[in-house]
């Protein structure tokens, strides 16, 4: 996917779609903000509520990433169901880690980039293993993350012969 370089360019990210994808799908399963709130403009009605206004709403993309209406098998860890052809006809919120509409977060395309690049760049570089034996429990605060941390394996890839990108 390199061809043999260490540093990821611009012109690699198209072709970097297995790891935008594994981004997209670790933020559907756990998104770091779980939780969205909006506050209403006017009265209006969702999913039967009465909603006043000046009502706070909240959503949660955590709740809607694991929604079976939308997501088959909505507990596996599945990149591939961010293919074109598995992603069509569902709708744009069923996964929404940045939120939505107008005040969705401006960092969002750099966030992807930015972990496609460090993705690849750490897969290339090295071997991760999740160790075993761990009791992985979520810890709703202020964004989700793990309640315990998380115990990895880290083992350096012994077969690169990298070009020095200089």
């Amino acid at each position: 996917m390199l061809a043999g370089r260490a540093a990821v360019a611009l012109a690699d990210l198209p072709r970097l779609d297995l790891t935008r994808r594994t981004f997209e799908e670790t933020l559907r399963l756990y998104p770091s903000a779980y939780v969205v709130g909006r506050r209403a403009l006017a009265a209006d009605r969702l999913g039967g509520y009465r909603i006043g206004p000046g009502e706070s709403v909240f959503m949660s993309s955590a709740i809607t990433g694991r929604d079976r209406r939308y997501w088959d098998d909505p507990s596996t860890f599945d990149p591939d169901r961010f293919l074109p052809g598995r992603s069509a006809g569902r709708p744009a919120m069923a996964c929404f880690p940045f939120g939505g509409g107008p005040r969705k977060c401006l960092g969002d395309t750099f966030a992807t980039m930015e972990l496609q690049v460090i993705g690849a760049m750490l897969a290339r570089r090295f071997e991760l293993e999740l160790v075993s034996g761990q009791h992985l429990e979520v810890d709703p605060q202020l964004s989700l993350r793990p309640r315990h941390g998380v115990s990895i394996k880290v083992r350096r890839r012994d077969d690169l012969r990298l070009e020095s990108t200089r």
